[in-house]
């Protein structure tokens, strides 16, 4: 039985959502569920590569003058940029409906 390809990215969007979350307030530890979840959703999807190397980037570094700074503003901005393009990339749009969805069953 094949899982169809919606379904995977809505669970990568998922993960990717949850590790979003998670670098809010530090930053995360480099690791290879990250870069997966990255590489699938770049497979997936038409998003240009600097797309997913920015948001690496600005998931695995956090700015040193701490949450409500210009730096983490600038952090954020990036972040949300770079989900809207790879969300868009694969065919969903990151609406509220959309984030909803992402975040049902999330601790």
């Amino acid at each position: 039985m094949r899982i169809e390809r919606d379904h995977l990215v809505f669970k990568a969007l998922r993960a990717l959502d949850e590790a979003v979350g998670a670098a809010d307030e530090r930053a995360l530890e480099p690791s290879m569920h990250l870069r997966f979840v990255l590489a699938f959703l770049y497979a997936a999807g038409d998003a240009e590569k600097h797309w997913f190397d920015g948001l690496w980037t600005a998931l695995i570094s956090y700015p040193s003058t701490g949450k409500g700074s210009s730096a983490h503003y600038g952090r954020s901005q990036t972040i949300t940029a770079a989900l809207n393009a790879i969300c868009r990339s694969v065919g969903m749009e990151r609406d509220v409906a959309l984030m909803e969805a992402l975040r049902v069953g999330r601790g």
